[in-house]
């Protein structure tokens, strides 16, 4: 559709009849309030005269769509506004500068902190064995704990791993690429602004539990880019970490766990969740990213923490360094170099 100034209004009611939610998808009083919304988005469409008012105002109104939409978990609105957000950032500064200003006036009412709560929504780890099992006794969800085992004897396995059954979110389809813009549009935010605008993701758990083997390898990637954002300037980064917590880091421990799974060649690996999606990772790719999570892990070791806490963090990510080098390396046992390696 070519936007002329006839042609906006009819553009208007196309787009605001993808954000209304279908009868039964929520409440009537959230169904009620939403319609409010989309009134507003599309008057400020059709009224539309100067980009640097109608894009923060139609910013405004899709910050105040998404926790309602995150609450009543639909999805295909919060994909329609995710991916507009993402071409208005990608395409206008004004929109970039608009998502900066939000975070440094109220981290936790921005659009881009309610972008994140979305991240939590969305898992994907693939199913557990019985999920499929248990999806054909409708029943069980309803059972006992006595029906459970008596079921778990019937498909011989044991109950535990149907409650895990029970208890798994299969991932709704437009999960992939709302995550994708997701992160594009922390990328641009990221790259372009205040250098302490996402130093709030290293501590996010949604975020950084995408930095795990069953994500997809695109968007590993792009959050592992997201996260070098995040320690630009590593020397300022000021993180409220209680001195008393006996652990290191959660980004450490996802680095290090990601680091330990894809250590070896892509030729080593055939069960990675990119090659179950048929998306095999060439050699370059694998490279690309071992070297950007070990330069990530680099990073965060520099981080300013409680002593207690940058010695755990230190030690862990050494350990598995050095752990993956070794791994990576095709030592030849008749060697006697090898006598050295394993006596040190």
């Amino acid at each position: 559709m070519v936007l002329v100034p006839k042609s906006i209004p009819n553009f208007a009611r196309q787009f605001c009849s993808k954000l209304k939610p279908p009868d039964g998808a929520c409440s009537s009083n959230t169904k009620e309030i939403l319609s409010l919304l989309v009134s507003d988005i599309e008057e400020t469409i059709i009224r539309s005269e100067n980009p640097s008012f109608t894009i923060p105002s139609l910013l405004a109104l899709f910050n105040q769509c998404l926790p309602i939409c995150i609450d009543e978990k639909l999805h295909d609105i919060i994909a329609t506004i995710v991916t507009v957000m993402q071409r208005l950032v990608t395409f206008s500064a004004t929109a970039a500068d608009q998502l900066v200003k939000g975070v440094k006036l109220n981290l936790t009412n921005s659009s881009v902190y309610n972008l994140v709560l979305v991240l939590a929504m969305y898992s994907f780890k693939t199913p557990p064995t019985m999920y499929y099992v248990v999806k054909e006794f409708q029943d069980v969800v309803h059972a006992n704990s006595n029906d459970i085992i008596i079921l778990g004897q019937k498909c011989s396995t044991m109950s535990r791993e149907i409650a895990e059954a029970l208890e798994y979110k299969q991932t709704p389809p437009q999960a992939r690429e709302t995550v994708r813009c997701i992160l594009s549009i922390l990328s641009v935010v990221g790259a372009g602004h205040s250098k302490s605008t996402l130093t709030f993701l290293l501590t996010d758990v949604a975020f950084l539990k995408l930095l795990s083997v069953d994500t997809p390898l695109d968007i590993v990637d792009k959050a592992c880019a997201v996260l070098a954002l995040c320690l630009r300037d590593v020397d300022s980064i000021e993180l409220d970490i209680d001195a008393g917590d006996n652990m290191p880091l959660f980004v450490v421990t996802q680095l290090c766990g990601l680091l330990l799974l894809i250590g070896e060649p892509p030729d080593y690996y055939p069960n990675t969740r990119s090659n179950k999606q048929g998306n095999k990772s060439s050699p370059s790719q694998w490279c690309s990213l071992c070297k950007r999570v070990c330069d990530l892990l680099r990073l965060v070791a520099m981080l300013k923490l409680p002593e207690s806490i940058a010695l755990l963090n230190k030690k862990a990510i050494l350990s598995e360094v050095v752990a993956f080098s070794m791994r990576c390396c095709a030592f030849d046992p008749t060697d006697k170099r090898m006598d050295y390696i394993s006596n040190q």
